[in-house]
């Protein structure tokens, strides 16, 4: 449940830009890490992996990755929204409230089958 940003270099891109597809989990080794140094962070985490030209990406079979999460949501407790805009952490995508959420629905869409979950956010 816990996330990491990953950087891929003006240097790197061309390489993994075709190898790397969102919703796929990959196995890497031969990277570099170190501290974040950005002041706002898409995800809270102290470190940042940055892929090298030595970096090895393999894709992890849908059976072996079938439990990872696709998304990872880091929620923030409404009474503690105030104190995160004094002093922020990272950033905060939607400012709302959840109130509901509803089933997930099956349905077709230009891509072929589709499962999507509605919830409902009370606007602050």
């Amino acid at each position: 449940g816990a996330g990491i940003t990953a950087c891929v270099g003006e240097n790197e891109i061309h390489k993994f830009s075709e190898s790397i597809m969102e919703g796929h989990a990959y196995f890497l080794r031969n990277f570099r890490v170190s501290k974040q140094t950005r002041k706002f962070n898409v995800v809270p985490s102290k470190y940042t992996i940055f892929f090298t030209p030595w970096t090895i990406v393999e894709e992890i079979p849908t059976e072996v990755s079938g439990n990872l999460p696709l998304y990872i949501f880091n929620f923030v407790d409404f009474e503690d929204l105030e104190e995160r805009a004094k002093h922020p952490k990272g950033l905060i995508d939607v400012i709302g409230q959840l109130t509901v959420v509803h089933p997930l629905v099956q349905g077709n869409s230009l891509n072929g089958p589709s499962i999507r979950e509605n919830v409902e956010l009370r606007d602050l």
